[in-house]
């Protein structure tokens, strides 16, 4: 998953520059497009972690209490990645539901949370991952990485 770009998507002033120099159907047609994206993005996020988590669940009555922490960390960062990609998934449905185009203001706040909420805890869930999966052999850590 790209997370670098992931957090440019709702960039304010990226939006401001577009809205200010385009057409209102060509600024329309492009946030609409931001965020059908942002959505899939987020609900990829909460599916990874829902997946893992229930490996980590699957592992958090190991005899090895490495691998029983490592298992804990793993489902607790997987909680925040599914509540700020939840958060950000009701937000952008409001927005569609209501049928209007969010302003820069609300825009800001959509990315804030995603650049400062969302992201950050992806990164930490791919970090418990690893560690949850450096205890098992590398093939599966290799592949399960490069899928997240």
């Amino acid at each position: 998953m790209d997370l670098d770009g992931f957090s440019r998507l709702l960039n304010p002033v990226e939006d401001r520059y577009i809205r200010e120099n385009r057409g209102s159907a060509e600024y329309q047609k492009y946030r609409r497009k931001q965020i059908r994206i942002a959505m899939e993005v987020l609900r990829r996020m909460s599916h990874n972690a829902a997946l893992l988590q229930t490996i980590g669940y699957g592992r958090l009555e190991s005899r090895n209490t490495l691998v029983a922490e490592q298992a804990q960390a793993l489902v607790d960062a997987g909680v925040h990645v599914r509540l700020y990609s939840l958060m950000g998934l009701a937000t952008l449905h409001f927005w569609r539901f209501l049928g209007f185009i969010p302003s820069v203001i609300r825009v800001s706040e959509i990315h804030k949370l995603v650049s400062v909420s969302a992201v950050p805890a992806y990164e930490v869930f791919r970090m418990r991952a690893t560690g949850l999966t450096d205890l098992r052999e590398t093939g599966f850590r290799d592949a399960l990485l490069q899928s997240l």
